[in-house]
This record gives C-alpha cells, sequence and structure tokens, in this order.
C-alpha cells in the first residue's frame, strides 16, 4: 500500500495519511517516526494492518474523550460506548488499559462518589443503590469494598424515615390499606422487612 499524501496535525499531534487507493488513516508520532512514512513509501502488509489499528486506536480514544468529557464513566459503560462504535475487542481493551494508566477511569472512585450521591440526595437503600452500581458494571468487590466506609444503618434509618413521611402526609397511616400501601412501597424500594416496620411505626406514633 503506497501513501500518497501525509499532513501533520497540530492539535492532535497526528499525522493524516493518504494512500494510493484513497484510504485515510491517523498515525501517531512515534508510529511515524518507528516506520520512518514518507510520501511514495510503500508499506508491507504487516506494516498496513499495524497502521489500521493504530488508527482504530486513536478514534477509539477520541469517542472515549469526548464520552467522559462532561460526566464521569465506569470501565464498563465505556466499552458498551466502544462497542456501538464497532470498535474490536482488542482496541476497546488497549483504551480502556491506557484510559486507567492515565487515571482517566477509576471504578473505586466513581462507586464511592456515586453511593454518597444516592444515599444523601436520593434516599435510596443500599439494596437499591447495589442495583444501580451493577447496572454500572462495578463489580461486587469494588462495591462491597466502598460500602464499607458509609454507616449503612443510620443512612438507611435516616432514608426510610425521609420517605416515609413524604408518602405519609395526607394519609392516615392507621388505615390498615394506607398502612400497608406504604410499607410495600418502602420494601419496593429495597428496604428491609424490619426496618420498614421500625420505620412505619415510628411515623405513626408521630
Amino acid at each position: 500500500m503506497k501513501i500518497t499524501k501525509i499532513t501533520f496535525n497540530e492539535k492532535q499531534f497526528i499525522f493524516n495519511l493518504l494512500f494510493y487507493d484513497k484510504t485515510k488513516l491517523k498515525t501517531s508520532y512515534d508510529s511515524y517516526e518507528k516506520l520512518q512514512l514518507k510520501v511514495g513509501l510503500t508499506l508491507s502488509n504487516d506494516q498496513f494492518e499495524y497502521l489500521v489499528k493504530e488508527d482504530l486506536f486513536i478514534e477509539a480514544k477520541r469517542i472515549a474523550y469526548n464520552y467522559i468529557n462532561y460526566k464521569q464513566r465506569t470501565e464498563f459503560e465505556i466499552k458498551q460506548r466502544l462497542k456501538r462504535d464497532k470498535i474490536p475487542n482488542e482496541i476497546i481493551e488497549k483504551t480502556i488499559s491506557y484510559l486507567i494508566d492515565k487515571l482517566m477511569i477509576d471504578d473505586t472512585s466513581y462507586a464511592h462518589s456515586y453511593i454518597e450521591q444516592l444515599f444523601k440526595y436520593k434516599n435510596f437503600s443500599k439494596r437499591k443503590i447495589e442495583l444501580k452500581l451493577f447496572e454500572k458494571g462495578i463489580s461486587k468487590e469494588i462495591s462491597n469494598k466502598v460500602f464499607e466506609k458509609f454507616d449503612i444503618d443510620q443512612l438507611e434509618k435516616e432514608n426510610a424515615l425521609i420517605l416515609a413521611k413524604k408518602r405519609s402526609r395526607q394519609r392516615d397511616l392507621n388505615d390498615e390499606k394506607e398502612y400497608n400501601r406504604l410499607f410495600r412501597y418502602l420494601l419496593s424500594n429495597g428496604f428491609s422487612y424490619n426496618l420498614t416496620r421500625q420505620t412505619l411505626d415510628q411515623v405513626k406514633d408521630g
């Protein structure tokens, strides 16, 4: 495969290559030097395949940068985003390793911030948070380790009480149907049977 044109993108610090068959690839400065690229050079199949993979790597990094630019993401979320753009698994794994090495992915840090947010601002139970973490692809090992840094029992008591008080406004908990309806609501939000009963008794007694 013969190179017919080379331009340098100073902003991205990459080279744009144009080949005889109109194929366009991007490559790094290191690869440019390593392969001694120049106009008129005919590449071997192995060299061309190397550049194709590097072009995919550059594109994968671009997609990942844009995806995490305004919001922290988990490793799983970034993998799913790259798969959606048909990036090969080999390139995805290389991109993830690169982002971890650059401290742009940190599932432990993400889990801590996410758990804190859901406890404090969403009044979630631990069980409901665990489901959310699972959806984000956070491993059980990481989530368990991070949960140890929180006073789970106290937070759940506070959150169950907040939700119960909100839902019990203009409701008569002496009415069995209303009591049972609120009971099911707290259970459906992941609070235990015992905590739910204690919370509703507390609200009921004023």
